[in-house]
């Protein structure tokens, strides 16, 4: 009797524990969506999982595309301050167009180049070329051919920025449009601060609700799994990631006077671990240049070998995954607090959203 009365007390307190958990995540993940999204259908479906589910039927928006507003004018001339420096300029540049001399200094060469315009021409081909490179990543295409359509369009990134100043982490920069490469169609949305690309999704464009399909559900599925059995490599990409937020300017770093687009390496990263591949010596020595860096700026003077230590990351994450009509947005909370995109028809991630609470 003694023995009955203990195991029904310790599945109470365990019903009572896992009810305050799934309670905590859904209101964390409710707080960071607007206040106009309903979730629905949020439950748990494994007692020991650290996955919870919910689906949103409203459109709603999360940090920063919440502080987006369509009546804000177009302010031409002004650009994410990271986007203005020379060496950024100087690896992104024309060939034949503009010497870069230094960090506040553009010599035009180019008599192509239009005197009226706000911002010169190295300055809008630099932001597609950054940003291509991502694009092409995602969509499978040369980033040429990227670049190439931004230049038959004649509708540059920086010359659509629509510019919010008043928001809780200053001024953010939003640019969204529909790319057609290799006659199909896609969703290119991309929020900045002064020094932070805080959101990019890159996604396949289609405005029907696909949740019902087969290939959704096979694609969640192995979303599922993936989120399951790579716990660890997703904790050292969340590090990776929550690292590259508190330096500041990330998107571009020289180690070894070698160019280091950052945030691809994030994308990439996840490629590779949606594809099940744990080793890629190439992306593996990126990483490690990059701790060095990182290492270099926060703790100057103490030398450690990143490619002999073995680093430790924290499994201690949880995930509210979040079916929206167009795409899924895992929800994750840990060391690091961000989200996630899936595309679970192409079964891929396809953007990143860091999330703030205030």
């Amino acid at each position: 009797m003694r023995n009955l009365k203990s195991l029904l007390l310790t599945l109470v307190c365990m019903g009572v524990i896992l009810g305050i958990g799934y309670l905590g995540i859904v209101e964390w993940g409710r707080r960071i969506l607007s206040s106009e999204g309903v979730l629905e259908r949020a439950g748990y479906e494994d007692v020991g999982s650290k996955i919870f589910y919910g689906k949103i039927e409203d459109n709603i928006e999360i940090f920063p595309w919440n502080y987006y507003s369509e009546t804000e004018d177009t302010m031409k001339g002004v650009i994410p301050s990271f986007m203005g420096d020379g060496l950024f300029l100087g690896h992104y540049q024309t060939e034949g167009a503009y010497a870069i001399d230094d960090a506040n200094s553009i010599e035009k060469e180019d008599a192509q180049s239009d005197e009226t315009d706000f911002l010169p021409q190295v300055y809008l081909d630099a932001a597609d070329a950054y940003f291509g490179e991502f694009i092409a990543y995602e969509t499978g295409v040369e980033k040429e051919e990227v670049s190439a359509w931004y230049q038959k369009e004649g509708n540059h990134i920086l010359e659509n920025l629509v510019v919010t100043e008043n928001t809780p982490v200053g001024t953010i920069f939003f640019y969204q449009d529909i790319l057609q490469l290799k006659n199909k169609k896609y969703q290119v949305r991309i929020a900045c601060s002064q020094w932070n690309v805080i959101n990019f999704i890159c996604a396949e464009y289609n405005t029907e609700d696909k949740r019902e399909l087969k290939e959704w559900k096979e694609g969640k599925e192995k979303l599922v799994e993936v989120l399951e059995q790579s716990e660890e490599s997703l904790s050292a990409y969340f590090s990776f990631m929550s690292r590259l937020n508190d330096m500041g300017s990330p998107a571009i770093y020289f180690v070894d006077e070698e160019y280091a687009n950052a945030y691809l390496y994030g994308f990439w990263w996840l490629g590779n671990i949606m594809q099940g591949r744990e080793e890629d010596d190439e992306l593996s020595l990126g990483i490690e240049k990059w701790l060095l860096e990182w290492e270099a700026i926060y703790q100057v003077g103490k030398d450690v070998d990143y490619a002999q230590e073995d680093v430790k990351y924290s499994v201690n994450y949880s995930y509210q995954v979040v079916e929206l009509k167009d795409m899924i947005l895992i929800l994750v909370q840990g060391d690091a607090a961000m989200g996630l995109y899936f595309d679970p028809i192409n079964q891929k991630f396809c953007g990143y959203n860091f999330l703030y609470e205030f």
